[in-house]
């Protein structure tokens, strides 16, 4: 292995562990949903509101995220990333009022903000554009199952320690991934070459958003990320949880067991669906093959009667299997522009996922707890609701990921071969 092959791999470590940790923070409430509505005495609309802090900063910092990946360099970007994460941590458990959580929410999603987008951008810059669909998702198998992480063992470390101990621990860990980002990431990461994308284009930022935003190809990426990814995102990242105990009656242990399942077959199908799409050279059928199974194990859920343990694991394998396929938009965005602003595309497309999840987790919770109120003999404690109240969750959810299925029809159905740049690539004078 060459000192070059080392460099790169200890680069890709140190952004993918740190991608890991903020997925762990971000998916957490689902699994702690009980024990933080205990925490801070909250309905549902107070914890998705808690919880869609992370998704809304997101949506806000995405499109910056991608601009400084491409201008600043992911190692000023990963390492202040993470010193703010692990801010947001220590708060989070720090504090005893839900003012204070939906800050340190908001301090952990800033800091997270960045990390997905840096980790892509170094597989831009360290990859051929035939291989970027792979890594991605090489990328995605590692960072996700920080997901895995929050699941079971969550689940099992909270009745150990309490969730307070378990936030202080994941920030000292941010934090030392901070210093070990300025130690290991190189300041300019060398863009791997690639035929009809020339790479020195010095072109000012607004103009280059602005052609991209124009682009059919990433128009239609944002869509499809944001009805597909923002269900995915927030079902998984907190209402999964909630109607597993609530609506299915199961504990908090093997709520966590069963989430786990979910996260697993995401993490795997992720490098799975990278590696098909690149020796296919297609990104559209798969997207909308996974989308429609993803609806599917939706709409499962709101099935009445019992549920069986070996049926429950094998839609959450499906769910989480299928749920994958979001990861393609990124690649569609990729194709789409030259390595050099493929922090900017995927930034864009982005930010539908992270915007469609920030308001399903709020509309979510607030239509949950307004037709709880009709029903004006029941509370709005979070721990007394049933099947009943998360059925309207369900149903928004799945009419999200029906749009991005429509949105998906009018993708770019091949990779080309050399992918058309929306950027006009001529150079100006350095300044």
């Amino acid at each position: 292995m060459t000192s070059a092959t080392e460099r790169r791999n200890a680069t890709l470590s140190v952004a993918i562990a740190a991608y890991f940790l903020s997925y762990a923070f971000r998916v957490a409430p689902s699994t702690l949903a009980t024990r933080l509505a205990e925490s801070f005495h909250t309905t549902a609309s107070a914890l998705g509101f808690m919880s869609s802090v992370y998704f809304w900063v997101t949506v806000v910092m995405q499109i910056p995220a991608g601009i400084l990946s491409d201008r600043v360099g992911p190692r000023r970007l990963i390492a202040m990333g993470c010193l703010i994460v692990a801010g947001g941590a220590a708060l989070f458990g720090l504090t005893p009022d839900y003012s204070g959580a939906v800050i340190g929410r908001l301090f952990i999603g800033l800091g997270s903000s960045v990390l997905f987008v840096s980790m892509i951008k170094l597989i831009a810059v360290h990859f051929p554009p035939h291989q970027f669909a792979t890594m991605t998702g090489v990328g995605m198998l590692l960072g996700a199952s920080g997901s895995v992480a929050a699941g079971a063992p969550l689940a099992w470390a909270t009745d150990l320690f309490g969730w307070r101990n378990l936030s202080l621990a994941g920030a000292g860990l941010t934090g030392l991934l901070a210093l070990l980002a300025w130690q290991l990431i190189p300041d300019n990461p060398q863009p791997h070459a690639q035929a009809g994308h020339p790479e020195a284009d010095t072109r000012a930022w607004p103009d280059v958003i602005r052609t991209l935003l124009k682009h059919p190809q990433i128009q239609a990426a944002f869509v499809v990320n944001f009805g597909f990814t923002g269900s995915f995102m927030s079902f998984s990242g907190l209402w999964l949880g909630s109607l597993l105990v609530q609506a299915k009656g199961l504990s908090l242990a093997d709520c966590g067991v069963f989430s786990s399942v979910f996260f697993i077959a995401f993490a795997i199908g992720s490098t799975l669906i990278g590696r098909v799409s690149d020796a296919l050279g297609s990104r559209k059928v798969l997207i909308m093959l996974m989308g429609a199974l993803f609806l599917c194990s939706l709409a499962w859920f709101s099935l009445p009667g019992p549920v069986r343990a070996p049926v429950l694991a094998l839609n959450l394998a499906l769910m989480g299997l299928s749920a994958s396929g979001f990861t393609l938009s990124w690649a569609c965005a990729k194709d789409a522009t030259s390595p050099a602003h493929a922090g900017m595309a995927v930034s864009i497309v982005n930010t539908g996922g992270f915007l469609g999840a920030a308001l399903l987790q709020q509309v979510s919770g607030y239509w949950i707890d307004h037709l709880r109120r009709g029903r004006s003999h029941l509370n709005t404690d979070l721990s007394t609701y049933g099947a009943q109240d998360f059925n309207v969750c369900l149903l928004l959810h799945m009419a999200t990921v029906a749009i991005a299925l429509l949105a998906a029809a009018v993708l770019r159905d091949k990779v080309a071969a050399t992918p058309p740049s929306p950027i006009a690539m001529q150079p100006l004078p350095t300044r």
